[in-house]
């Protein structure tokens, strides 16, 4: 006979109702994210070898953009691989003299590879500089790259069409001369740098910039380089659309199992997700376009996952986290908002509560689904228990043949 167990789905001191949600979030106008350098790493190769790879500190994230400002003198680069990108595409190059080219790609799989430049001849002085940026949408607005014969290295001018956009500007020249900050071009703001590549001997140096624009219009920044190279300059500019944050759906299920000293969040997304927790009520949204990281506050809440990483003592896997780091008789809010490349879900109906307790009277778990009070029993099977919800949530739980533990056992996929 199977044993009776206490489902108990709501087990809080004062706290019993399990309808959760709020009042729906309306955006009132589109918001626009604001793009942001993840990580970047560059790389030089002196001579005598026709490839280069640069690897990034970390892995890159899926739906983040690569961004590849590079060249080699010996000839043009081949399409660059790796990054987790599957498809790298050249926004411009110019290879009168140094040669400069910018090359994006949008990341697929999350990634600790390299990315690899390659010429077709056996020789090269490669350079490359790479960086993984958040809050673009992958799209190249426009582009354009000139070679100079004099000390400016000097970009054609480009018009914009998207107000939104994200330039990077390019230069590349050679060992002993040194490229000045860019003039405006254009622009009201300014050229804010990122790092160079530099040879030795004869080889190249490259220097790269970026700045981000809110309006449409002409742009041509130049950068002087002294003491004037003796085979001129490259430059190159393009222009990345920023991605305009729509808003993508709250996680399909979400549910807490409060045990002795740990809680374990589950949810269903067909996105990554970014977790929250605080000791009351989590109001404080995550903001559209800003990438966090585990350890990050927003508002009173810290992120305790952030798609990718996780604080000490909280381990998740897949779409389970489990957090060791509460204490008994304490009431923990976790909310859970669906991340589609840095723009966040509302997470009006993704909030639970956990209240981890002491095993005692038979009771050692509970659990609490977000989204809608239980109105029916829990069906009973073979070493396992079903429980439902208003919101359509349900959870099948491990009875342990007769000894029930708590774990989840079955939980639903996301919504397609």
């Amino acid at each position: 006979m199977l044993k009776r167990l206490d489902i108990r789905l709501a087990p809080l001191s004062g706290v019993r109702s399990l309808l959760l949600a709020t009042a729906l979030a309306v955006l009132a106008s589109p918001a626009w994210a604001t793009p942001s350098i993840v990580q970047q790493n560059t790389g030089y190769s002196n001579g005598a070898t026709s490839s280069l790879t640069v690897t990034l500190p970390n892995r890159t994230t899926v739906n983040n953009l690569l961004i590849m400002v590079g060249g080699n003198d010996a000839n043009t680069l081949n399409t660059p691989t790796g990054g987790g990108v599957t498809t790298w595409s050249k926004a411009t190059a110019s290879d009168v003299n140094a040669n400069c080219e910018i090359w994006y790609g949008v990341v697929t799989t999350a990634s600790s590879a390299g990315v690899t430049i390659t010429i077709s001849s056996t020789t090269g002085n490669a350079h490359m500089n790479l960086t993984e940026w958040s809050g673009l949408n992958g799209t190249l607005d426009t582009a354009a790259a000139q070679g100079n014969t004099t000390s400016t290295a000097s970009a054609p001018s480009i018009t914009t069409t998207n107000a939104n956009d994200l330039l990077i500007f390019g230069a590349a020249f050679f060992t002993g001369n040194t490229a000045g900050p860019p003039t405006a071009g254009g622009t009201s703001g300014s050229w804010e740098a990122m790092n160079s590549t530099a040879g030795t001997g004869n080889n190249d140096v490259q220097s790269s910039w970026y700045q981000v624009v809110s309006a449409t219009g002409t742009y041509n920044p130049t950068s002087v380089v002294a003491p004037t190279p003796s085979s001129g300059t490259d430059a190159a500019i393009a222009a990345f659309e920023v991605a305009s944050c729509g808003t993508p759906d709250d996680p399909s299920y979400v549910a807490v199992n409060a045990q002795s000293a740990q809680a374990i969040v589950y949810w269903a997304s067909a996105n990554s997700a970014l977790i929250l927790r605080n000791t009351v009520s989590i109001g404080t949204a995550p903001t559209n376009g800003t990438t966090y990281t585990a350890g990050n506050t927003i508002g009173t809440s810290t992120v305790i996952f952030d798609g990718t990483n996780a604080i000490a003592n909280v381990t998740c896997i897949e779409t389970n986290c489990t957090d060791t780091s509460v204490t008994n008789g304490t009431v923990y809010y976790y909310k859970v908002f669906a991340n589609a490349g840095h723009c966040y879900s509302p997470g009006t109906t993704t909030q639970v509560i956990a209240r981890p307790v002491a095993a005692a009277n038979n009771t050692p778990w509970s659990y609490n689904l977000a989204g809608g009070s239980t109105l029916v029993a829990g069906i009973a099977g073979t070493g396992t228990i079903y429980a439902g919800s208003n919101a359509k949530a349900i959870i099948g739980l491990d009875t342990g043949n007769g000894t029930p533990n708590g774990t989840q056992l079955w939980a639903p996929v996301a919504n397609a």
